[in-house]
């Protein structure tokens, strides 16, 4: 069994695969502390072994990330540490594993979800430049706009990625344009901001 935890802004995920890639278990800890890690690791576990676990995270260089990666180990009972990558490498790598690039050595590959990621890995190894910022692909420069979103968050991430959607969503609602979400937020144009942190059922 293979664990993996994603570490998004507010929020630990942690899954459990077979050696095929097939996930078997799903788990989601509120907050980013070490005990909603731990607790979603073990639950995904339910008692097992795992033969490897990874952790996906923003930025590899977190101080702040030593307590939550030392309680994931703890719960995995496993005394190594955790192979940790940023959030886009672990999508190239799984790309790679089992995905669109299966068995691929050079691997670009661009996740726009809460956030965006990019990740590369180069001759089948994750490359993430000196200082972790080679996946930094929500800053890449959409056009010269002084915006204070584009400075906060990076351009690309501000116009493509979850907020960013929601945003352009009600703006064209405003507008006039139908769409079914604004159906299902009730007819409140408020209400479609829910839908930036709705996530399908496990």
């Amino acid at each position: 069994m293979i664990v993996g935890v994603e570490v998004r802004e507010d929020v630990v995920l942690a899954v459990a695969a077979d050696e095929h890639g097939v996930i078997t278990r799903r788990r989601r800890g509120d907050g980013i502390t070490g005990t909603s890690a731990a607790g979603a690791v073990r639950d995904v576990l339910d008692g097992a072994s795992p033969s490897s676990v990874g952790v996906a995270v923003r930025d590899r260089f977190d101080p702040g990330l030593s307590d939550l990666l030392a309680a994931v180990s703890d719960a995995a009972g496993s005394p190594a540490s955790p192979c940790i990558v940023t959030r886009g490498c672990a999508v190239a790598l799984g790309e790679g594993w089992c995905g669109a690039a299966r068995n691929a050595r050079q691997i670009v590959a661009l996740a726009a979800n809460d956030t965006v990621h990019s990740g590369l890995v180069v001759n089948g190894v994750p490359f993430e430049g000196a200082h972790g910022l080679a996946g930094a692909a929500a800053w890449l420069a959409l056009n010269p706009v002084e915006r204070e979103d584009y400075r906060r968050l990076g351009s690309l991430q501000a116009e493509i990625g979850a907020a960013g959607i929601v945003r352009r969503l009600v703006w064209r609602i405003k507008s006039g344009d139908a769409s079914r979400v604004l159906d299902m937020a009730g007819g409140f144009t408020a209400g479609v901001a829910c839908f930036r942190h709705w996530e399908p059922a496990p």
